[in-house]
């Protein structure tokens, strides 16, 4: 047993407000549930822990901290969990209802939704009552409907002027006197003003890399960890944290560097769904002079005009470009010449430090490999129509079976759900309600283990039917872009010329 009694508190801001580092609305919330704690938790000695999550929808558990609040809760790292009301915690029903009633009991986890009055310790061995289940079901309802006000709310500020992301990109800060402004941050600043004046001086973005990288220059990742403890957990895309030409070119392309505001190019698929779709250039926002430029049109527009200048050396477009990869860093791979591409990694140069692809290698020595695989994979496919038929009509079997466990899932949600208004309307006893529900979440995860299953099966059904892709490939002398890409996704070479590739379907065992 511990000496002392365990509380975490956790605290959740919502989207539309997430750019606040410290905001009113945590401060809220901390201070109800600190007053809580020392009006009735006072009675033994306690230890605290406090977990944020600020700028984070309610409508899925995709949350950092409330993750690792969970991992406390399930190892017995705490007593008791504290939030100001249901809401902060989660705002779907369903989930809501299987901790109260199953996880924090099992997990022997005391929970306390303040502003709601709820208090698990009050419920054990039944469940939370009917108004604790009226209350879930109008948070998700709730939620969703804020969801479209807040999307709608956010489209007119953007056409307004206002910046409202959480954090304003390179060369710029947000302004702490204006949440929708951005404001110069002029170390950041100069080195954008200095990359716009080499490539009017007619340095290579390469050149330009090498160059803030031989300064020791922080890159634009680095540079906002090192001024803002809020981001000092993010992780890079690569282990090499230096410049690229890449890099180079994004800035030098970014037209929110004269003044202008560019938004809403992306957004959610669904309701509390972290998968975000493009949306259209001609659909997005665009507000000019919203903030102050760090470069001017002219200079902006003259470097733009230099970079489509710039014409590609190798004249047509080759075979494998796009496709070679270096197996050391796994960027993709530069290449020059007319007749027979070189390929280098051109990452390598950036760096000292790395475990790069060092030499250079032909197409023609790429492509000879490439082929001989080609033909290898071709002469495994022996029977292809006969094959690809029975894969089909198997596959076939396997997706109407997946869609209709899918489409019972979502009837027996929907039971779950009148069971929680029969429960609220007092036409169901608590016990009841307990035992459907729980013959429901029986038969829901069955579904789901055989969905799962399927899944797995089809998978293998795959790497069986996807030899037939080879049809038209057959007698070949030569691999052209067409063939590329329709039998490889990747390419990739190692620092001995070891050559491997990433087939675009999954080789049979």
């Amino acid at each position: 047993m511990r000496d002392k009694y365990v509380i975490a508190k956790y605290l959740r801001l919502s989207v539309d407000d997430g750019d606040k580092a410290e905001s009113d609305s945590i401060a809220n919330q901390r201070s109800l549930i600190d007053l809580y704690i020392d009006k009735e938790l006072s009675d033994r000695p306690i230890e605290t822990i406090e977990l944020v999550d600020d700028g984070y929808s309610g409508t899925n558990m995709n949350r950092p901290s409330v993750k690792k609040l969970l991992i406390l809760a399930e190892t017995h790292s705490v007593d008791c969990i504290i939030v100001k009301d249901f809401s902060r915690f989660a705002r779907d029903y369903i989930e809501i209802g299987n901790y109260l009633e199953y996880k924090f009991p099992e997990w022997e986890i005391r929970f306390i939704s303040v502003n709601n009055r709820y208090d698990s310790k009050d419920y054990r061995g039944i469940t939370g009552g009917t108004d604790v289940a009226l209350k879930n079901i109008t948070y998700s309802l709730y939620s969703i409907d804020l969801s479209e006000k807040v999307k709608s709310t956010r489209r007119i500020q953007s056409k307004m002027g206002k910046f409202l992301a959480p954090y304003a990109f390179y060369g710029y800060v947000k302004d702490p006197d204006n949440k929708g402004h951005i404001i110069i941050d002029e170390p950041a600043a100069e080195i954008v003003r200095r990359i716009f004046n080499m490539r009017l001086s007619g340095r290579t973005t390469k050149e330009i890399a090498q160059q803030l990288n031989k300064e020791g220059v922080l890159t634009p990742a680095e540079y906002k960890k090192s001024i803002d403890p809020m981001c000092r957990e993010w992780n890079t895309v690569s282990k090499y944290k230096c410049w690229t030409a890449s890099m180079i070119t994004n800035i030098a392309s970014d037209e929110r560097y004269t003044g202008k505001l560019i938004s809403h190019k992306f957004e959610r698929i669904t309701v509390g769904s972290p998968q975000v779709r493009s949306v259209k250039k001609e659909d997005r926002i665009v507000v000019e002079n919203t903030h102050e430029p760090i470069v001017s049109c002219e200079v902006y527009n003259a470097v733009r005009a230099i970079a489509q200048k710039r014409t590609h050396p190798n004249g047509k477009k080759i075979g494998l470009k796009g496709f070679v990869r270096c197996g050391g860093c796994g960027h993709l791979m530069n290449s020059y010449g007319r007749a027979d591409a070189t390929y280098m990694c051109s990452y390598k140069q950036f760096t000292k430090e790395n475990d790069c692809f060092q030499d250079k290698i032909k197409e023609s020595q790429i492509a000879k490999v490439v082929t001989a695989a080609i033909k290898a994979e071709i002469s495994k496919a022996a029977d292809i129509s006969e094959i690809e038929q029975k894969c089909d009509d198997k596959k076939q079997q396997i997706e109407t079976e997946i869609e209709r466990l899918y489409r019972k899932i979502a009837d027996e949600k929907r039971k779950i759900t009148e069971l929680y208004i029969r429960l609220t309307k007092n036409e169901l006893a608590e016990d009841e309600f307990t035992e459907a529900r729980s013959i429901i979440n029986d038969g829901i995860d069955e579904y789901t283990r055989r969905i799962e299953s399927l899944t797995k099966e089809a998978a293998s059904v795959d790497s069986l039917s996807a030899t037939g892709i080879f049809d038209k490939y057959i007698g070949i002398d030569e691999i052209n872009r067409q063939t590329i890409e329709d039998l490889i996704k990747a390419i990739y070479i190692y620092p001995d010329k070891r050559i491997e590739i990433v087939w675009t379907f999954k080789e049979k065992e």
